[in-house]
């Protein structure tokens, strides 16, 4: 039992390493992101649970990015970032953690579903 527990949560520090190495790794001038194909697998690898986990890791550092380096749409993803009169709001945090926690949670729960 602790065996499988600690394997389960040595893949779960995988993937959140690996998402944090793709926020910090810049794709050019346009802020395309790769940061969803780790939360897909690690829904599918490790369970909706874990997969909703990685989930949420991507939408704390989507957070974090459009905070700290804000483009003109940022004010969408944080409710810090106010650009041209227009400020993120309460709505801007379900925005970034609903649909990515929602992402590892399904593509989890849609590959039990359909494959065992």
């Amino acid at each position: 039992m602790k065996s499988k527990q600690l394997k389960l949560f040595t893949y779960l520090a995988f993937f959140i390493a690996i998402e944090i190495v793709l926020m910090l790794t810049p794709l050019g001038v346009v802020r395309a992101t790769t940061l969803h194909i780790p939360v897909i697998l690690a829904g599918i690898l490790l369970g909706p649970k874990y997969g909703s986990i990685v989930g949420f890791v991507f939408g704390l550092l989507s957070l974090m990015i459009n905070t700290f380096q804000p483009t003109l749409t940022s004010f969408v993803f944080s409710p810090f970032v106010t650009i041209g009169g227009t400020s993120g709001n309460f709505a801007s945090l379900i925005v970034v953690f609903a649909p990515r926690i929602f992402l590892g949670f399904f593509s989890g729960w849609l590959y039990q579903f359909l494959f065992r």
